[in-house]
């Protein structure tokens, strides 16, 4: 739309790609707890039993605790202190042995205190905890071995295979799957992209539970790759039940994005097209993502609450969508199969540091089976509304074809035209200063001719002028008028002490010519002023200066002017607007219904008082005066 040379279509395949690399973090986190097997030292299943530890260095047993499985200590020292609790101190090795393979339990500290019945565990020292691939560094850790429970408030360290981060505090419950980390957090995920950049997300609160696949993240939270960022009060997401793929991802409260796309990870398949230094910036109050199990490609983006998507170019153009609810939805092969945008929908394209150039305004928007065509409605109190270029037009429906970007309007369109100012010609009689009024049934807007171009039952007015037509192209850049079917034309002359007089001009076509200020009427062509008729197949206006004034009226072909009872015949008519007289040229004849006819070489008609001239330019001039 006007000077963007985004193609829409593009746009909206695009903007679904502003919050991908949100979900690139969450199929990350699922490696925190997705299981992979790995090599464990082999353990001696022999037959243990319950035992007191007498051994005080270098000491490794196995004890049993009644229903809980084995544990394996590994210390330099191993004493009970005055607390009445074990210490384990020196290279701690703790492992919990499990049912499960795979599901060991590794604790680690340069001191380790447990109670006596093994239920409580405090790491101390550079304390560290390793399940499956994850590993968790504190220095200080508590481990309730009964609900198998991590606690910590001291600061904590991560990482596994594809991610690392810290936190200040950390719960992390193994029956339930469940993880809570609180303050300050910190997360890198490290993607399997071409990309040299890891993606971060920081919070104040981060929970998951493994079984149900979800997770959320929480106070201020804020995902970063190279210089791309999202930020969010609240993030939600869901996987798929093998936990491999994002099924459903949520930001919720003052979501927003800022992205400068610079390399591959935004693609989103064949059908991906990020112009090179193109800028996206989005901002909702909840944005709500669905994705294809088995696939790279998004399924469904739906975006709710004072929704804004802006696309920035290079040059400083940038396009902006916004709507109170915006929905994507696409195929498995990555195209898009829809695009719906709804309650105080909006897209607009502005030039750099000048107003829109072009905006369409409408309820409901909405592309569904053919994905280039947008159509546009309203409600009855609201309808659509097109604007551009200082111009303002409503309708029943807008149609954007997003491949031509031309524009249909349909039912009840009601126009205001502010076309060029630029120069001095007017544009036709209505003057370049002032909005031109328009009501017709349809409308359609060409794109690549400049051209408006109106249909069925059209009123053109500004003032007092008016013109109405079956049909009416006209010109953007040129001005450039033509009209068709009926057309009928009212403006108005102030002669000479006079009051204003109307002038009515009806014709089959009308043209208008900007470059030589004419207007030209064809067919069937009807001049009416006061109490005279004329009749011709051309009519000729010149009109003078930018505000559409007549300067001259020349009719031709088959001219017949009646004046009360009196007509004349002739082959052309001046009218001379200023005296108010109008000169019948060509053999003229006048029929005078009780001096019968008068032939002569020149009839002047004086409508101020009626009188007819009939002039012949014999070897003796003659003058006849006709009075009324």
């Amino acid at each position: 739309m006007g000077g963007t040379k985004f193609n829409f279509t593009r746009l909206i395949r695009i903007s679904i790609a502003v919050l991908f690399f949100t979900t690139l973090f969450l199929i990350g986190w699922n490696f925190l707890t997705r299981s992979k097997k790995k090599a464990e030292a082999p353990i001696h299943t022999v037959e243990i039993t319950t035992q007191r530890m007498e051994k005080k260095e270098k000491i490794e047993h196995f004890e049993v605790k009644a229903g809980r499985g084995y544990f394996r200590v590994r210390a330099d020292k191993h004493y009970m202190g005055k607390d009445n609790k074990y210490h384990l101190e020196g290279n701690v090795e703790v492992v919990f042995l499990k049912k499960i393979e795979g599901k060991d339990v590794f604790i680690y500290g340069d001191e380790i205190i447990y109670d006596q019945k093994g239920n409580h565990f405090l790491l101390g020292g550079k304390g560290r905890v390793k399940f499956k691939d994850l590993l968790i560094e504190s220095s200080s850790l508590e481990y309730d071995s009964k609900r198998e429970v991590f606690r910590s408030d001291k600061g904590i360290k991560f990482q596994s295979l594809d991610f690392s981060g810290s936190a200040k505090k950390i719960v992390y419950s193994m029956k339930e799957e469940k993880i809570n980390l609180i303050d300050r957090i910190y997360i890198k995920i490290r993607t399997h992209l071409e990309t040299p950049f890891p993606i971060a997300i920081k919070a104040e609160r981060f929970e998951y539970r493994r079984e149900r696949k979800w997770g959320m993240a929480k106070g201020d939270v804020r995902l970063t790759h190279g210089k791309n960022v999202a930020r969010a009060d609240i993030l939600k997401f869901e996987l798929f039940p093998d936990g491999e793929q994002i099924k459903t991802l949520v930001l919720e409260g003052e979501a927003n994005a800022s992205i400068a796309e610079e390399e591959k990870m935004f693609s989103l398949g064949k059908n991906s097209f990020i112009p090179p230094g193109t800028k996206k910036e989005i901002k909702a109050d909840e944005i709500r993502i669905r994705g294809f199990q088995g696939l790279p490609q998004i399924q469904r983006l739906v975006a709710t609450g004072d929704c804004e998507f802006k696309f920035i170019s290079s040059e400083g153009r940038h396009t902006l969508i916004k709507a109170v609810e915006i929905r994507f939805l696409f195929s498995r092969e990555g195209e898009l199969e829809e695009f719906c945008a709804q309650e105080k929908a909006m897209i607009a394209e502005v030039e750099e540091g000048s107003e829109p150039v072009r905006v369409i305004e409408g309820e409901f928007m909405t592309t569904t089976e053919n994905t280039d065509v947008l159509d546009v409605s309203g409600e009855k109190d609201r309808k659509p509304r097109l604007l551009f270029k200082n111009s303002e037009i409503y309708a029943s429906e807008i149609i954007v074809f997003l491949d031509t970007r031309d524009v249909e309007l349909k039912g009840e369109v009601k126009a205001a035209l502010r076309l060029q100012r630029e120069g001095e010609r007017s544009i036709g009689f209505f003057s370049r200063e002032q909005p031109v009024f328009v009501a017709s049934q349809k409308m359609r807007y060409s794109e690549q001719e400049k051209r408006f171009h109106f249909k069925e039952r059209i009123r053109m007015w500004q003032g007092s002028k008016s013109l109405t037509a079956e049909e009416v192209v006209l010109d953007e850049e040129t001005n450039k008028i033509s009209c068709s079917g009926g057309v009928r034309s009212i403006a108005s002359n102030e002669p000479k002490e006079e009051e204003e007089q109307r002038i009515e001009i009806s014709a089959q076509t009308m043209y208008f010519d900007p470059d030589e200020n004419l207007i030209v009427y064809k067919e069937k062509g009807s001049l009416r002023i006061d109490q005279t008729n004329l009749q011709s197949q051309s009519i000729f206006v010149h009109l003078k200066g930018k505000k559409g004034d007549m300067e001259s009226i020349v009719a031709k072909e088959r001219v017949i002017i009646s004046l009360n009872d009196r007509k004349g015949h002739g082959e052309e008519a001046r009218y001379d607007l200023d005296n108010e007289t109008v000169v019948l040229l060509g053999d003229p004849v006048l029929i005078d219904k009780d001096k019968g006819e008068i032939r002569g070489d020149k009839l002047t008609f004086y409508m101020t008082d009626g009188r007819i001239v009939v002039e012949n330019k014999d070897r003796e001039r003659s003058v006849t005066v006709i009075k009324s």
